[in-house]
C-alpha cells in the first residue's frame, strides 16, 4: 500500500490539476471537473502501483516501464482502437499516438488503402497502415498558420492589431479587419463566388481576393477557412518568404518534423493514407476520385500550384505530429506567453435556445479549439488545463496539446476513404447496422458503403481514453521521480 506521504502527494497533485484546469479567462470553463473526476482518472494508476509496490524496489527505468505496461494493458486502449477501426469501420485505419515529453506510445490499426478505381470500377487495393503512414492533415494546417503568425509577433515583425489591408492592400474588401480578427475567427467575411468552383488556380486566387465584410454575419457560426487563407499572404509579405519555406524554417526544422510535406515526394507516396473515394450523400451523391498525394480539401487542391495555403495542405506522419507537440510543450516554436494565448477563448459563449436547452457558440482560440464548458461538445478534454488546445482535420486527424500538463494526443486516420462521410438527414433512413456492428448505407445506385458520418462524435471516446492514459503516464512519471528522489535522499542522509 502507498504510505501517508504519497497519499498527501496525490491529493496535492489532484489539487494542482484543478488549479491548471481553472487557469483560463473563460469563467464558465472552470471547475468542470471535480476532485472526484480526477480521482477516477488516476485510480487505475494508483491501484496498479499499490498492487505492485514491490516494483518500486527495482531500478527506476525498469519500474517505470513495468508500470506503464500494466497501465496500457488494463486500459484496453488497443482493443478500443481495434473496435473503432475494424469492427465499427469508422475509418479505414489509424495511428493513435499519445504520451508525454518523455514517452510516446502509438497504436496502429486498419488500412491506409482499401480500394482503387480502375476503368470505371472499384478494385481491392488493401495496404496495411504502418507507423510510417503519412496523413493528410487538412485543417490542422491552420495550427501551423497560427504558430507562424505568432512567431512573427514574437520577433517584433508583426502587430496583431494591424489592419490586413495595410499589409496586403490587394484585399481591399477587408476594410478594418485586423490580423487578430483573422486569427481568432472574428472576421465575418465572404467571397464573390466560391473559391472551389474556380477552373484554374489563378481564377481561384482572384475569387479569394474578392473577400469582403459580411453585412449580415451569423455570430453563432464563427468558423471559416477564409481567415487562415488570407493569413498565408500576410505571413509571406511580412517575412518576405514563401509560406511553405517559412513553416519549414520556423516549425518543421525546430520540431524535427522530417517527413512533413506540402508536396509528398514520389518515393513517399506509398506511405500516404488514401482519403479519396469518399461519398457525400445528398440528393445527388458525389464520390471524390483523385490520386494519392493529392489533397482532400478542394480549395487547397486547386491552389496547390500556388504553394501551401493557410487553411489546409500539409501531410505528416504521427511521429512528426508528436514531435511537434513535444516542441510546443518545450517552447521550442514560440515563447511560453504566446503558447498561453493560443488557447484563449475568442468566440465561445453559452446561450439558451428556443427549447430552453443550453447551447454554445463553439469555443475557438487562435485557429484552434479551446476548452468548451459543455464536455460533450468540447474538442478539448475537460480534465486538461485551461491552456490546452486542439486542432482537427476533416480527413480524420486531430491533435490535442496541453502545454501545462505536458501531454498530447494525435489521431491520424483516413475516415473519408471508401466511406460515406456525410449523410443528409433526409437520407439517414437508408443506413443500417450489419451483423458485425458496422453501420452501412445503401446508395441510389444500390452500392453499399460504410457510413462513417458519425466519426466526429464517436472518435471522442477514443481520444478521451488516450488523454486519460496520457495523464496517468504523466502522473506515474512524477510519482516515480518523487519516490526515487526520496530514496536517494534517504541513502544520502544515512
Amino acid at each position: 500500500m502507498l504510505n501517508s506521504y504519497f497519499n498527501m502527494w496525490i491529493q496535492s497533485y489532484i489539487n494542482d490539476c484543478i488549479e491548471r484546469q481553472n487557469d483560463t479567462e473563460t469563467i464558465e470553463a472552470r471547475n468542470v471537473y471535480t476532485i472526484s473526476d480526477y480521482c477516477d482518472i488516476f485510480y487505475p494508476a494508483l491501484k496498479i502501483i499499490s498492487e505492485h509496490s514491490d516494483l518500486l524496489n527495482e531500478n527506476r527505468d525498469y519500474a517505470l516501464n513495468a508500470f506503464r505496461t500494466l497501465l496500457y494493458e488494463n486500459s484496453r486502449i488497443k482493443e478500443k482502437t481495434d473496435e473503432f477501426i475494424n469492427r465499427a469501420g469508422l475509418a479505414a485505419g489509424c495511428n493513435l499516438s499519445y504520451g508525454t515529453k518523455n514517452f510516446r506510445e502509438t497504436i496502429v490499426a486498419g488500412n491506409q488503402s482499401e480500394v482503387k478505381y480502375v476503368n470505371g470500377k472499384y478494385e481491392d487495393d488493401v495496404v496495411k497502415m504502418t507507423d510510417r503512414t503519412i496523413f493528410d492533415l487538412a485543417s490542422i494546417t491552420k495550427l501551423f498558420t497560427a504558430l507562424s503568425t505568432l512567431k512573427l509577433v514574437s520577433k517584433g515583425l508583426l502587430d496583431l492589431n494591424t489592419k490586413v489591408v495595410d499589409i496586403c492592400p490587394e484585399f481591399t474588401g477587408l476594410k478594418d479587419i485586423t490580423v487578430l480578427d483573422l486569427l481568432s475567427f472574428n472576421a465575418f467575411i465572404n467571397t464573390n463566388g466560391r473559391v472551389d468552383d474556380a477552373k484554374t488556380p489563378e481564377e481561384a486566387e482572384k475569387v479569394l481576393k474578392t473577400l469582403h465584410v459580411n453585412p449580415n454575419p451569423d455570430y453563432n457560426r464563427p468558423y471559416t477557412d477564409m481567415g487562415a487563407m488570407v493569413l498565408k499572404y500576410v505571413i509571406e509579405k511580412v517575412s518576405n518568404m514563401p509560406y511553405e519555406e517559412f513553416v519549414k524554417e520556423n516549425i518543421l526544422i525546430p520540431a524535427n518534423m522530417t517527413n512533413t510535406y506540402h508536396t509528398v515526394p514520389t518515393d513517399k507516396l506509398c506511405d500516404v493514407a488514401k482519403t479519396s473515394y469518399g461519398t457525400r450523400y445528398t440528393q445527388n451523391p458525389v464520390t471524390s476520385i483523385y490520386e494519392v498525394g493529392e489533397l482532400h480539401d478542394p480549395k487547397a487542391r486547386l491552389l496547390a500550384s500556388k504553394g501551401l495555403t493557410g487553411h489546409a495542405g500539409l501531410f505528416a506522419p504521427a511521429v512528426d505530429m508528436t514531435n511537434l507537440a513535444c516542441a510546443l510543450i518545450s517552447n521550442k516554436i514560440i515563447p511560453t506567453g504566446y503558447m498561453m494565448e493560443l488557447a484563449k477563448n475568442r468566440t465561445g459563449k453559452l446561450y439558451i435556445d428556443e427549447t430552453n436547452t443550453q447551447r454554445c457558440v463553439q469555443y475557438y482560440g487562435m485557429l484552434c479549439y479551446s476548452k468548451n464548458p459543455i464536455p460533450c461538445e468540447s474538442e478539448v478534454h475537460p480534465a486538461l488545463s485551461g491552456r490546452a488546445f486542439a486542432a482537427e482535420g476533416f480527413t480524420g486527424t486531430q491533435l490535442t496539446v496541453d502545454p501545462q500538463n505536458g501531454i498530447y494526443v494525435f489521431l491520424g486516420s483516413n475516415r473519408t476513404h471508401n466511406r460515406v462521410f456525410y449523410v443528409d438527414p433526409a437520407y439517414r433512413q437508408f443506413s443500417f447496422m450489419d451483423s458485425n456492428g458496422c453501420k452501412r448505407i445503401m446508395l441510389p445506385n444500390m452500392e453499399e458503403k460504410i457510413d462513417s458520418s458519425r466519426y466526429a462524435y464517436e472518435k471522442d471516446l477514443l481520444l478521451s481514453a488516450a488523454v486519460e492514459l496520457s495523464m496517468q503516464y504523466k502522473m506515474l512519471e512524477d510519482l516515480i521521480n518523487v519516490h526515487y528522489k526520496t530514496v536517494e535522499d534517504k541513502v544520502h542522509l544515512v
